[in-house]
């Protein structure tokens, strides 16, 4: 039978497809769209465990989240936009083609100043009691991912290399990503406890100074918590780069040293782009990590302290859902809502500088 047979097979049997979908059709049914009708009907109920009854509560569990209010720091962040734009916009006029530094400068800084309204704008939704655990999460989002996306692409080059056993080194750089997030946590506990961990002993023994409680200091454990969330992610983006940088063209490399291009500009220019494909999936994939797994990491190591220090958001909502469900249920669907807008703005914003080769 040719191709052309074979073609619309189904057109007039409609129903056999559908039967071979029922399978996948009833596990999603069982699994994500029953459980995510249950959590949005729990987050209009005061639910209480061994409660007789569950009374409808509207949007209450919601504004207990929220509370717009107008702080210093969005009216700033709209200033800076309004000038950068401004200031790029003029800069764009005289220079028509668009393509001189300044322009480009100017472009990058509205950008940025893009991103901070954004963020300003969302600190200032949430209610004062929310807007630390907020804080926090965003926090320890961007340094897990940018931290570990700039640490996994060197180590990833480094061990490209023609080196002697970089096989070896891959293996012991990848097996950290077997193991689960509060397996993470309680290997940090241990290595940074105030009085017998090994990395309190080791600064103690290189400095003169006492290694500082992380169990009693904002900063610390926050660089703690996301210490350990890199190094659990860092096999994962590693075994990524090394695929990507295997892709990369070695004669376009060859090509750029003889036109004079030092290693700088090769790797800004070459091979930067050339992963963008990888970085795009890897920054998805990582910022989903954070939001949904790292509490695993903290309730071993912090537990959310000190003083809430590394109260995250999932943290957050399971603290909330031992008193009433429905307040959980709330804010794990403002969290759902907050990760699908930041993947939204991922997929227009850097997928818009996603090269693929061909």
């Amino acid at each position: 039978m040719d191709s052309g047979d074979q073609a619309g097979t189904y057109r007039n049997r409609p129903i056999i497809p559908w039967l071979l979908l029922v399978p996948s059709l009833v596990i999603l049914a069982i699994f994500l769209y029953y459980p995510l009708l249950e959590t949005l009907r729990l987050s209009t109920h005061l639910v209480r465990r061994g409660a007789p009854k569950e009374p409808f509560v509207c949007v209450d569990n919601y504004t207990a989240l929220l509370g717009p209010s107008l702080e210093w720091w969005l009216p700033a962040a709209i200033g800076g936009l309004v000038l950068t734009a401004a200031a790029a916009w003029l800069s764009q006029r005289s220079d028509h083609d668009g393509l001189s530094d300044w322009t480009q400068r100017w472009r990058r800084l509205r950008g940025l100043f893009v991103i901070l309204t954004v963020v300003a704008a969302t600190a200032s939704v949430f209610g004062p009691g929310y807007r630390p655990v907020f804080t926090t999460t965003l926090i320890l989002t961007s340094g897990t991912v940018l931290i570990g996306l700039g640490l996994g692409l060197g180590i990833a080059m480094l061990v490209s290399q023609p080196i002697r056993g970089r096989s070896i080194y891959r293996t012991l750089l990848i097996w950290p990503y077997a193991i689960s997030p509060p397996i993470a946590g309680i290997l940090f506990f241990v290595m940074f406890d105030p009085l017998t961990g090994v990395v309190g002993h080791i600064y103690e023994t290189l400095t003169p100074w006492d290694m500082p409680n992380y169990r009693t200091d904002p900063t610390l454990a926050r660089a703690v918590v996301i210490m350990a969330s890199v190094w659990k992610t860092l096999g994962f983006t590693i075994l990524f780069y090394i695929a990507g940088l295997q892709n990369v063209s070695i004669q376009m490399l060859e090509a750029a040293q003889m036109d004079g291009a030092n290693a700088w500009q090769r790797f800004r220019h070459f091979i930067l782009p050339s992963l963008t494909p990888i970085t795009f999936f890897l920054i998805v994939t990582n910022v989903t990590y954070a939001f949904f797994q790292v509490f695993g990491t903290i309730a071993y190591l912090t537990r959310g302290g000190p003083s809430g220090a590394t109260t995250d958001a999932m943290t957050s909502i399971i603290e909330q859902a031992r008193g009433n469900i429905g307040d959980g249920a709330a804010g794990s669907l403002v969290l759902f809502a907050m990760v699908l807008a930041v993947t939204a703005w991922q997929f227009r914003a850097t997928g818009r500088r996603v090269h693929y080769g061909g």
